[in-house]
């Protein structure tokens, strides 16, 4: 998935220093790269002269993705970031028409260094809003390179026990079923994230997400036509149904939209 995103370990040698605005454009051109199904709107959300995010986008949920560059390894950026959540939050009415749920930010952020000053901060921000943030790391060919974004984390879920902490013993035992499921498929689905939503990769590339809404889960992906799909995980049933998309995005990519 050269130019887009990686699971995994990869190089961290850098050709050349992409700026903000470089990283920005190669995403607007393929928001895939971070995630399946997010979509980018046309222009910058601006909150008030001095506080606007360039790139902004929808996830399959409805919720506004706020796309940051990391440009200081000092406590700015999370300062801005809790200023621009507060600011969607408290005017999430203006941003009806955009985004179905307004009041849900999320903020990805893109980087090619994080340091542990700023990773402890972020830590403690998770708790406050989702953060996921991703390496910047070279693609492309030797003649055009590209930046490829991979997961800070190191890829595939483990801490199923933290992740699932909170949900009632019925959810946590649907969430774990579907979990088995994807790791028995041949090949595996990987499930990849250390926090929610989390991405499922199958062998054509990332193809739908998981998602903790309050005490259940959400099952979502792209499906023929490119129409937003949302499952909730109730019951056996619904479960059923979710390791059915699993096994065909195996089988056949085109019945399920798979972001390369």
């Amino acid at each position: 998935m050269e130019g887009g995103f990686r699971v995994g370990r990869g190089s961290n040698e850098m050709p050349e220093h992409w700026s903000a605005e470089d990283l920005l454009r190669s995403l607007r051109r393929r928001p895939a790269a971070l995630e399946p199904g997010l979509r980018f709107l046309d222009e910058p959300l601006i909150y008030a002269p001095e506080l606007r995010v360039e790139l902004c986008g929808e996830d399959l949920l409805g919720r506004p993705v706020m796309v940051l560059p990391v440009e200081s390894q000092d406590g700015s950026l999370c300062d801005r970031l809790l200023a621009l959540v507060a600011k969607q939050r408290s005017q999430q009415h203006r941003f009806s028409a955009w985004f179905s749920r307004p009041g849900e930010p999320r903020a990805l952020l893109i980087g090619e260094h994080y340091s542990s000053h700023l990773l402890d901060r972020l830590e403690l921000l998770r708790a406050a809003v989702p953060v996921r943030s991703y390496l910047v790391e070279v693609g492309g060919s030797e003649e055009e390179p590209e930046p490829v974004f991979r997961l800070h984390a190191e890829g595939i879920a483990e801490d199923w026990d933290g992740l699932l902490a909170g949900l009632d013993p019925t959810q946590q035992r649907l969430a774990r079923r579907l979990v088995h499921a994807a790791d028995a498929i041949h090949p595996p689905v990987q499930i990849v994230g250390d926090a929610w939503p989390l991405l499922l990769a199958g062998r054509h590339g990332l193809f739908a997400s998981l998602h903790r809404a309050g005490e259940g889960l959400q099952l979502a992906w792209l499906g023929e036509g490119r129409q937003r799909q949302v499952l909730e995980l109730l019951d056996d049933a619904a479960v059923d149904l979710a390791i059915d998309v699993l096994l065909r995005v195996q089988s056949d990519p085109i019945a399920v939209q798979v972001e390369a």
